[in-house]
């Protein structure tokens, strides 16, 4: 690539996106990190220079006057910055640099990074599930205030969405891990094709799986079951119609009667790509 990919990894707390920017990272040394700086202080296990760059409230202001960046915001009462060198260094060097980040700060990012070297994902879960992951976490340090606020932010945290291009349902983590390798590698080949002057065929294909996955979501959110399965039938057929052995798929899609099926047969379609 000409120049860098930014993968912004958004959801609300809890989600799961910190250990999924581990993951991906671990997995490809094309893929790098850019600690933050905060001013909060360090939990168990995590490393200065490596999960944060750990500075005092004074430290933090006096960098933030100096420029130093890209983004700062506050957030359970501690101040974050994006540093600003680092990312557009990284970037300049064509590595493909992994952020997590709330949906308002992920919104902020996309309108400073626009375009195709630009990719959001947004990682939701269930609502119970995301209250039992928080109260797991006010176990290991958090004030009951803390637990309290955040189970009430919680289920209402998946309401809100940044921008997105890819959604994905962490129900369960090695799948998604899995999911999100495909999107990058599906963006970085399509930017290649697109700088070739090439036609990207097989990540239109992804794209296309993924607007029908936006889809699916969409209608699921504004008709009952019932309702959404069965305006979906005779929708998703036409996202499909170039893939190879499209009527084996189109007869399960045809069938599918669950948010879950469709999601099964979209997900068995990608990795086929």
């Amino acid at each position: 690539m000409k120049q860098g990919l930014l993968v912004i990894l958004t959801g609300c707390s809890g989600a799961g996106k910190k250990t999924i920017r581990r993951r991906l990272a671990l997995e490809n040394n094309a893929r790098i990190y850019c600690p933050l700086y905060t001013t909060r202080l360090p939990k168990k296990k995590e490393r200065q220079g490596v999960d944060y760059n750990f500075v005092t409230a004074d430290g933090f202001a006096s960098y933030a006057q100096q420029g130093k960046f890209l983004l700062s915001f506050q957030e359970d009462d501690a101040n974050y910055g994006i540093d600003k060198e680092a990312t557009e260094k990284a970037l300049q060097e064509g590595k493909i640099v992994l952020i997590d980040v709330s949906h308002p700060i992920a919104k902020e990012l996309r309108n400073t990074y626009k375009g195709m070297y630009t990719l959001t994902i947004d990682i939701v879960i269930p609502g119970d599930e995301a209250v039992e992951k928080r109260v797991k976490h006010g176990l290991r340090g958090l004030s009951p205030y803390q637990v309290h606020k955040a189970i009430m932010e919680a289920c209402e945290d998946n309401k809100d969405t940044a921008d997105y291009d890819v959604l994905l349902n962490n129900y369960d983590l090695k799948r998604t891990i899995k999911r999100c390798s495909q999107a990058i590698q599906g963006r970085v080949s399509y930017i290649e094709a697109i700088e070739e002057g090439k036609e990207p065929r097989e990540t239109t294909l992804f794209s296309q799986l993924e607007d029908l996955r936006k889809h699916i979501d969409l209608l699921y959110q504004i008709k009952d079951e019932r309702k959404a399965s069965s305006n979906l039938r005779s929708i998703a057929v036409h996202y499909i119609k170039a893939f190879k052995d499209s009527k084996k798929y189109r007869a399960l899609l045809v069938k599918a009667t669950s948010k879950e099926e469709y999601e099964r047969i979209i997900s068995d379609m990608q990795n086929h790509l």
